[in-house]
């Protein structure tokens, strides 16, 4: 966990935290929060990821479509340009 201190808008000093995602935000002092003595604050259930439609690189690809595009190897490459260009010079 990555800190950093910058100021803020008041120009106060404030202490950043860096999350997973990489993006610095401010770190909360969780004594502040139990020193108001609220029993109906909670941070648990509020933040709910939600999966956002379009956001999947591979699309509806199943399993099988992806060993069909079976990556060649470059001795395979060779052999079929090679078959290639003896065809050229045999149609000439």
């Amino acid at each position: 966990m990555k800190k950093r201190r910058t100021l803020d808008e008041k120009g106060l000093p404030v202490v950043e935290v860096r999350n997973r995602d990489g993006i610095y935000e401010p770190e909360y002092d969780s004594s502040a929060i139990r020193r108001l003595k609220a029993d109906e604050l909670s941070i648990q259930g509020t933040a709910k990821r939600v999966k956002v439609p379009g956001t999947n690189p591979y699309g509806d690809a199943t399993v099988t479509d992806s060993k069909k595009l079976r990556k060649r190897s470059g001795l395979d490459y060779l052999r079929t340009l090679s078959a290639e260009i003896k065809k050229r010079k045999a149609d000439e």
